[in-house]
């Protein structure tokens, strides 16, 4: 059993400290925007260790309204780590992750943030890190007001990062593991 134990944690450690980019900073590029127009949220992370690994990264955002729509998301926006890439919209990511329970950063679990509309991205493709710790990653996400949205109202926008990983079966699922390594809060004014 002891034994077992052990393992389990080395293996939890292994993942924790490898092939993740941690969270630098979170961020609505405009501050408001009105009703049909644009901005993106944009993710700026950095590899949290100087070993080298491959992993699947994600990220996900979460709106508090039905006013807002979010659009598509890009890996590696200047062009570090492979990107710029289309990241795939996985249906269902938030929903997945909250059962999974797997997905906590600084004492903050994503099962326990509520009221949120979550849209997930995946990369296509496992990430090279490269230990490359002083090298800054951008991530962006398309976020954009509704033509029916309300004029003179501030929504909270939530952005999760973190590295995934399939228990082996292939197909995504609550099963799968969650390593959330950034989880911050941001807002924007519809005017």
């Amino acid at each position: 059993m002891r034994k077992a134990l052990v393992t389990l944690l080395a293996g939890a450690m292994a993942l924790l400290l490898s092939g993740c980019f941690s969270l630098q900073g979170f961020s609505v590029l405009r501050s408001s925007i009105a009703p049909r127009r644009s901005t993106k949220v944009q993710f700026v992370m950095h590899p949290s260790t100087n070993v080298a690994s491959r992993q699947f990264q994600f990220v996900v955002v979460g709106v508090d309204s039905d006013q807002l729509s979010v659009g598509k998301a890009t890996w590696g926006t200047n062009h570090r780590f492979g990107g710029p890439k289309v990241m795939r919209r996985v249906n269902g990511f938030g929903v997945v992750m909250f059962i999974s329970g797997t997905c906590a950063q600084n004492g903050i679990s994503f099962s326990s943030i509520t009221g949120m509309n979550w849209t997930g991205f995946l990369t296509q493709h496992k990430v090279k890190d490269k230990g490359a710790v002083g090298q800054k990653l951008i991530t962006q996400v398309a976020l954009k007001a509704k033509k029916s949205a309300t004029h003179g109202v501030p929504h909270f926008v939530t952005g999760v990062t973190g590295v995934y990983v399939d228990d082996g079966d292939g197909v995504f699922n609550a099963a799968d593991t969650f390593q959330c390594t950034g989880i911050s809060t941001s807002s924007v004014f519809v005017t």
